[in-house]
């Protein structure tokens, strides 16, 4: 499963948040890190799936 390359991750270590925090903050970052975001919960969700149980 891909991960695209985003400028949200150096944001991510410069401010200590995670992308949702960022998300929260501002209406143009929650535009400009949706696909990235989106990205990051279907790995979560096929991690959770396969090894959660």
């Amino acid at each position: 499963m891909p991960l695209k390359y985003s400028a949200v991750f150096d944001v991510i270590f410069e401010q200590e948040k995670s992308i949702a925090q960022l998300m929260d903050l501002s209406g143009l970052a929650k535009y400009q890190y949706k696909e990235v975001n989106n990205q990051f919960n279907a790995i979560y969700q096929l991690i959770y799936s396969k090894y959660a149980k």
